[in-house]
């Protein structure tokens, strides 16, 4: 299932049991959001979360999201990257719970925040709250501008400075969604990617 921040709701409760699945979550423009979902997980199953995020002008994103292991042998993912420029903000809080009796669960939450200009701003807050001694779990989240050295090289291999960010910034949302499984899906979000991207190039080549 996917949801877009710019036209849909994002459920509040989610629940995994038995089976497989994957909740995609994508947001490029300007408006505003505020979301939360507890994604439940038990019965043996995997659940995954990948958001793709490109917030701008003074788009302000509020995004909370839990991943709860209730049951024994259960898998979680949840896989956040957003790029964030103008004056734009993003908070994100991520938390993993894992319950007593989800013993042998492997869950891991990591946020990576890509700025695109001095405005823009992200706040990340990863958490775990582990109840169950016999799991492996970990989260991570990380802010950072384009890299200097990286668009140098570029830059040494031939392309231009406006290719060396694009591409960049492009290869850093792809890395979630290459990820996703279903393909329909993987494809509408490539399309409207490359379309959003060629309105904001003057964004990006700031």
């Amino acid at each position: 299932m996917s949801f877009d921040l710019q036209r849909d709701t994002l459920p509040s409760n989610v629940e995994v049991k038995g089976d497989s699945q994957q909740i995609v979550i994508v947001s490029f423009g300007e408006k505003s959001f505020n979301s939360e979902c507890i994604v439940s997980v038990s019965g043996g199953s995997s659940a995954e979360v990948l958001g793709i995020l490109f917030l701008t002008g003074e788009a302000i994103g509020h995004l909370k999201l839990g991943m709860t292991h209730k049951t024994q042998g259960t898998n979680g993912n949840v896989l956040i990257h957003a790029v964030v420029s103008d004056s734009a903000t993003l908070n994100f809080e991520g938390m993993i719970k894992i319950e007593k009796s989800a013993q042998q669960t492997v869950s891991y939450l990591a946020n990576k925040n890509l700025l695109l200009s001095e405005n823009a701003r992200a706040i990340t807050i990863p958490g775990l709250e582990i109840e169950a001694d016999d799991v492996r779990a970990s989260h991570g989240a990380t802010i950072s501008n384009l890299s200097a050295q990286d668009l140098f090289y570029m830059q040494s291999r031939g392309l231009t400075g406006s290719d060396a960010r694009l591409m960049m910034v492009k290869g850093f949302l792809t890395k979630v969604i290459d990820k996703i499984e279903d393909q329909t899906i993987k494809a509408h979000i490539t399309n409207d990617l490359a379309k959003f991207m060629e309105t904001k190039e003057g964004i990006i080549n700031v």
